[in-house]
């Protein structure tokens, strides 16, 4: 199971929580800590949309390797991203909104 992000994680264990040991998702996440101008709430509509990991690498090849058309797209909560995600993904479920509060709840 998923945990959720919480207020009391360090930039580091966020990271390492989203990242779910990709690289690609890596890469991504370091670039939106250092060039976008609210990584913080990126992060969050990516927990809330239940992307991390693979889910990050595969929404990036969606967006043409483009990381702000990417971050873009999270941000918009774009169903259609979420929906082309879950074609290639099976393991996780990739949601528009609503995925941290399912985890809390639990």
């Amino acid at each position: 199971m998923r945990h959720t992000l919480g207020h009391d994680m360090s930039p580091e264990e966020a990271v390492e929580e989203m990242v779910e040991g990709n690289e690609v998702a890596l890469f991504v996440l370091t670039e939106i800590i250092n060039k976008h101008t609210s990584p913080g709430m990126v992060m969050l509509d990516l927990d809330d949309m239940n992307i991390r990991g693979e889910q990050i690498k595969i929404g990036l090849e969606l967006c043409h390797n483009n990381v702000k058309t990417f971050t873009s797209m999270i941000g918009a909560r774009s169903q259609w991203l979420a929906d082309e995600i879950n074609k290639e993904c099976l393991r996780h479920r990739a949601v528009v909104s609503g995925a941290s509060d399912r985890r809390a709840e639990r």
